[in-house]
């Protein structure tokens, strides 16, 4: 072969590999070699493919899954939490069952909290501790002028209740809600009652023009106004503090004159209730600032202690049902 024939030969073998080049391979063991171009590859991440885009319904799932102020439909929701209230009996809703009332009863209450929500509807399991404390000068009705009694409570009651409410939402932060509260206690205690008299204000115990009469000093004698000179009238003293059939004071019954003597409950032949009970339809206004917290005011009448304005406060535990996103 001439040495144009190998210029030739040597400038076409030149040619074909520029148009169809062989694969370049790079050592990468002892004995495995791996096509250079995968090596690129795996060192180039924008070279790699990538996933494809979340889908609408993907997107709607992780944004359930995340906190959310949203309820979803179909949904339950638990909470536990703490609520408040005072209740407040004023002397024109006691005075429906005495002839007088010279001062109102607060029930003060503190209640656990247990609920379960779903589209809007909520079930609650209370349990309830409430407060009867009181004192005040009272008279039944029928009775005489001369006939007020001093009562000192103590009563305390503990109980089990249940709720239901519907709330109407204007957003996810803010609803309000219409509901009814059941529900029974014990009640343990006791009321004391004490003759009264009408009062400057001189003795400490008494309130609102009425003060406690003192014990007769002698057996079958009258009581009497504490310190000396604090009874305002009208008539004598004797007549408000009067004397008892025998001895220092008579028995707990519906007349007579008592002076530091208990009220007998249902179960020992008195008249003093031995259980508690609600009955307490409310208005509510729920706000809910974030996933996990629920706050609540509360307005309503109990009939079983009176108008009411309280609170709660909710700490969402999670949720489940078929179409909960865990």
């Amino acid at each position: 072969m001439n040495d144009r024939a190998v210029l030739g030969f040597a400038l076409g073998a030149f040619l074909a590999s520029i148009a169809d080049p062989m694969p370049v391979y790079a050592q990468t063991g002892a004995s495995s070699l791996v096509p250079r171009v995968a090596l690129m590859a795996a060192a180039d991440p924008a070279e790699a493919p990538s996933e494809p885009p979340p889908t609408p319904d993907a997107d709607r799932e992780a944004a359930s899954t995340r906190a959310s102020r949203h309820e979803e439909e179909g949904v339950s929701y638990r909470s536990v939490g703490i609520a408040f209230r005072e209740s407040f009996a004023p002397p024109v809703l006691l005075e429906v069952a005495l002839q007088n009332a010279p001062r109102g009863i607060r029930v003060p209450q503190v209640s656990l909290e247990f609920g379960r929500r779903r589209d809007g509807f909520q079930v609650t399991g209370t349990l309830t501790y409430s407060d009867f404390g009181f004192h005040g000068a009272f008279r039944s009705n029928g009775d005489p002028v001369t006939e007020y009694e001093w009562l000192d409570s103590n009563l305390k009651s503990v109980g089990l209740g249940a709720g239901v409410s519907w709330s109407s939402h204007f957003s996810d932060v803010f609803a309000i809600e219409g509901g009814m509260d059941f529900g029974l206690g014990a009640l343990f205690g006791n009321v004391r009652r004490t003759e009264a008299y009408p009062s400057h204000g001189n003795n400490p115990n008494g309130a609102r023009g009425w003060a406690p009469c003192s014990t007769p000093t002698v057996m079958g004698g009258t009581g009497s106004d504490s310190p000396a000179g604090d009874f305002a009238g009208p008539g004598g003293v004797g007549s408000y503090c009067g004397a008892p059939a025998s001895g220092f004071t008579d028995p707990d019954t519906r007349n007579g004159q008592q002076y530091h003597v208990n009220y007998h409950n249902w179960f020992n032949g008195g008249g003093l209730p031995a259980i508690s009970w609600r009955l307490a339809p409310r208005l509510s206004f729920r706000i809910k600032p974030i996933a996990q917290l629920v706050f609540r005011i509360d307005v309503g009448i109990d009939f079983g202690s009176g108008i009411f304005l309280g609170g709660a406060m909710h700490y969402v535990l999670g949720q489940h049902g078929s179409d909960a996103r865990n």
